[in-house]
């Protein structure tokens, strides 16, 4: 599954969310978060794959020996792996990153990406799900759940005007972490 869109829509919260729900927890036998960014470093995140399904540091270094332990830890297993803002768009590099997977029983790979061309590159059975900017409607109702913390229907019209400046200035983007909803409230 790929999950695409502009910076700072929360591609990642959104990831987080599927990654930490109590059912998808439950459901895989192993979980796996990796930070992936511009450098597709193909050891480098398998060695980070590894660190997360095991918790322990991993001095292999050589592209066989990584998918080879990476093999021994999920082989048969019910993995969920996340990959974080991926950009690489080559397809050998991301089959090579792959091929541990398919000694899995069942493997569910979530990509977050700015990329279509990487969305499209990952996906196999379904569609890409497109994460859009909110409409001014869809923001102005959000702000006013998290950020007025006064009744929404009594607030002062001065806040509200002020509210509806930021939502404008926001543009369609969501509060992205708890610091952004606390300096927001009025």
């Amino acid at each position: 599954m790929a999950i695409v869109g502009m910076e700072g829509l929360g591609k990642t919260t959104l990831a987080q969310l599927v990654y930490n729900h109590p059912e998808v927890c439950k459901y895989f036998d192993v979980h796996a978060w990796v930070c992936v960014s511009e450098q597709f470093d193909i050891n480098n995140i398998t060695q980070s794959i590894i660190v997360a399904v095991t918790k322990e540091k991993c001095d292999l270094s050589e592209l066989p020996n990584l998918h080879e332990r990476l093999v021994e830890e999920i082989k048969q297993k019910k993995v969920l792996l996340v990959l974080d803002d991926v950009w690489n768009e080559r397809r050998d590099c991301w089959d090579l990153l792959c091929m541990p997977m398919n000694t899995t029983k069942l493997c569910m790979i979530v990509v977050t990406t700015r990329s279509e061309k990487v969305a499209k590159l990952v996906q196999t059975m379904s569609n890409f799900y497109n994460l859009e900017c909110l409409s001014f409607d869809e923001s102005w109702l959000l702000f006013r759940q998290v950020a007025l913390t006064v009744n929404q229907e009594n607030a002062p019209p001065n806040l509200v005007e002020i509210g509806k400046a930021i939502v404008r200035k926001c543009k369609g983007f969501a509060f992205s972490d708890q610091e952004d909803r606390q300096h927001a409230a009025l």
